[in-house]
Order: structure tokens, then sequence, then C-alpha cells
């Protein structure tokens, strides 16, 4: 699987969004083990990215409540901070 974008700023901003908790607690569903060959990224929802997204953009573009929000920062590591 491989993504293409338009320009570097797009790519750029799906960069960023992968990085983000939200995103990596979605991976997190479905992956197991440190491949990505086989399709794991497509659990994570694809997203406008003319546009950059953060935590709180996507919390609130999902209705991610407080609880679930805590529960993600519980269980994603902070690696990208």
């Amino acid at each position: 699987q491989y993504y293409c974008f338009d320009n570097e700023f797009h790519a750029n901003n799906f960069l960023k969004y992968l990085k983000t908790d939200f995103a990596r607690f979605c991976l997190s569903l479905y992956k197991s083990n440190q491949n990505l060959h086989r399709g794991e990224l497509s659990i994570i929802p694809w997203l406008d990215f003319t546009q950059e997204w953060t935590d709180e953009k996507l919390y609130k573009e999902f209705n991610i409540t407080e609880d679930e929000i805590k529960f993600i920062e519980k269980n994603i590591p902070k690696y990208y901070e």
C-alpha cells in the first residue's frame, strides 16, 4: 500500500496526522506486529490533508468523549511531543 499526494504540504500534514494519539490509537486496534504491508493503515480514517490535524481537532471531528480521550491518552505512549 502506498500514498500519493499532490504536494509536499499535503504529505507533511499526513505525516503529522499519523503521529497524533488518535491515529496511533486507531492503528493499535488492528496492528499486532511491526508490519504495515498487509493494509494495517486502512483502519485509520482518511481525511482532508489540505489542513493540519491535531488530536484536539480529531477528537472534535469524531465526537470523542472525555472518557475516551482519557483512555486513548493513558494507553498511547508520548513518542512525538
